[in-house]
């Protein structure tokens, strides 16, 4: 449509080309497989529907979900969530260290200290709660229980958000609104949302109670009024809706109204059993992450990659809640995050270009026993001398001597190994049983350390990269940024963690950066005049400097809303003397 107007749809040599286009305007480009959608028939399904191979292998069927329906064809959802092994993983964990079984079914559904960390965006880590967009919304809700969860999960979705639903619904939460009703019959629908839409199911209510429509009949208007319409169809609902309401002895100025509110939020509508079933699992972890900090946070940590946040973010959060990290042990590493004294031990797998074959060989003869020198490691396990090499730099061998001192015997161990295996020298010969003495452990500098760790472990465990950079007092924390009023300029500096570009109300491109500085994280919001100034920074930089006013939403919720940005060079940050 948007070339009708040009030079070149009038052009004779490109005629043919447009009609062709015309001709296969919304046909299909291509077949998307769905995430979890399995099909359940009587029979063979290749009796009723045209089925092919997905690149993948899979056997996808050629009809839609609405084809599928129309067959009468069942079609389940079935989606894997590893959140539901962060979980089981952590129970499990505290059985093994507690020596108690928890029912998650039976934990209060209210417990204070869980909704305060919520309220305060402590939710790093958790499910669905963890983004920028929800952590705000609980510092603008301030949920008290269960039902919160659930109505901040529909809330925070493009469509409630461009369509100001949060502005309406929040004001009457904390009474700055009165709670309205376009006609008393919608008090039954809408009372559990203080008179906004929020839920599908409300819709199929509203039609039943305002139009008197059976409830299988309300389900088809809530089908239709949900999905995408034409006009035509629209204004056939419209007078259905309107006159079944008529001839339930409602005026007609308040069905049109009511229909006109039905369709303004009918397609942002989110399914409530779907939004409560993610909102159980949300305070689930929730609450684990409350109690169980070590637990949990080893469990997230073990289950990577999942969520908004990378490994280095988790392990900052886990420090925050008191957790202690333990460095990567030859002797007491597993193959996942492991739980020691409250502390959490780093995984062996987390080791930059470490092979499964590797972590299998060093467990498999640790069982036996545990390894008593660099020697006895080398000799026993099949692991490369790269992988041997990165161990020793990121501090798994330091119970057995200094990191200078096994780097330098390295070399030699590694030939003598070859020399065992082609037979020119004898094990019991060359490798005495005897633990040998561990070398005197030297001082480590401790930026060599966090560079090794962010190299080889990609974790700050020692230290932060900003701890080294002497920043001067005109910097802010950004564990110190709820404290300051609104409308306050700062500056902060951290690492960047994600970009986010979701659509707004006004359809304005405005970019979210969230940043963090070991302290903690910081979302901060840069509008199209500073994109355009600091375009090139912003998307290149992995390290940024912000200045910017301080936002606040609601008692909350805090951003900064950048008026300038520069990049905070890695020269700066890791040659800096």
């Amino acid at each position: 449509p948007e070339l009708k107007g040009s030079r070149i749809y009038r052009q004779p040599e490109l005629a043919n080309f447009f009609k062709l286009c015309a001709a296969i305007d919304g046909f299909p480009k291509h077949l998307s497989v769905h995430l979890g959608g399995l099909l359940i028939g009587d029979g063979r399904l290749s009796d009723s529907v045209p089925l092919e191979w997905s690149s993948g292998g899979d056997i996808i069927s050629q009809y839609d979900k609405d084809d599928i329906e129309r067959l009468g064809i069942v079609k389940m959802d079935l989606l894997a969530l590893p959140t539901l092994t962060v979980i089981e993983d952590t129970l499990d964990s505290i059985r093994k260290g507690y020596g108690i079984e928890i029912d998650l079914n039976g934990i209060p559904e209210d417990d204070p200290e869980a909704f305060a960390m919520l309220r305060d965006g402590r939710t790093i880590g958790t499910f669905q709660l963890e983004s920028p967009a929800q952590r705000e919304m609980a510092g603008r809700l301030l949920p008290e229980r269960f039902e919160d969860i659930v109505v901040s999960i529909s809330l925070v979705r493009p469509g409630p958000l461009k369509s100001n639903m949060d502005k309406t619904y929040l004001p009457r939460r904390h009474g700055a609104e009165p709670v309205t009703y376009l006609h008393p019959g919608l008090k039954n629908a809408l009372g559990e949302t203080l008179g906004v839409i929020l839920y599908q199911e409300q819709v199929l209510q509203v039609a039943h109670d305002m139009a008197g429509m059976s409830y299988a009949e309300a389900d088809g208007f809530r089908r239709a009024m949900t999905h995408d319409r034409t006009e035509e169809e629209m204004e056939k609902m419209r007078d259905s809706f309107i006159s079944s309401a008529i001839g339930n002895g409602v005026s007609r100025k308040t069905a049109e109204k009511v229909f006109e509110q039905l369709a303004a939020f009918a397609a942002y509508g989110f399914c409530k059993a779907h939004a409560a079933a993610y909102a159980i699992l949300a305070y689930q972890t929730l609450w684990l992450k409350c109690h169980y900090p070590a637990e949990f946070f080893a469990a997230v940590l073990s289950n990577q990659p999942m969520g908004y946040y990378p490994p280095r973010v988790l392990v900052a959060e886990a420090q925050r809640c008191g957790v202690g990290m333990l460095p990567l042990d030859i002797n007491r590493s597993s193959d996942h995050f492991t739980v020691e004294n409250g502390a959490i031990r780093v995984s062996l797998k987390q080791l930059k270009g470490i092979s499964d074959e590797a972590v299998k060989s060093i467990l498999t003869e640790r069982k036996r026993r545990e390894f008593t020198s660099l020697r006895d490691f080398i000799i026993r396990t099949c692991v490369s001398r790269p992988t041997v090499e990165n161990l020793v730099r990121v501090g798994a061998f330091d119970s057995l001597g200094s990191r200078d001192e096994l780097l330098r015997q390295l070399p030699k161990l590694m030939k003598l190994k070859h020399r065992v295996l082609k037979g020119t020298s004898s094990l019991f010969d060359e490798v005495k049983p005897q633990q040998e003495p561990p070398g005197e452990a030297a001082c480590v500098d401790k930026k060599a350390m966090m560079l090794v760790e962010r190299e080889l472990l990609s974790l700050n465990l020692s230290a932060h990269p900003l701890d080294f950079l002497h920043l001067d007092n005109g910097f802010t924390r950004m564990k110190d940024l709820p404290s300051i009023a609104t409308g306050r300029t700062v500056k902060i500096a951290g690492a960047v963690i994600r970009y986010q570009t979701p659509p707004t109300r006004n359809g304005n491109r405005v970019v979210y950066v969230i940043m963090e500085d070991g302290t903690g994280v910081a979302d901060v919001t840069v509008f199209s005049d500073v994109q355009e100034r600091c375009g090139q920074v912003l998307f290149r930089a992995g390290w940024l400097t912000a200045r910017g006013k301080v936002q606040r939403r609601g008692k909350k919720g805090v951003s900064v809303i950048a008026k300038d940005l520069s990049a905070l060079g890695i020269d700066e940050l890791y040659h800096q003397d």
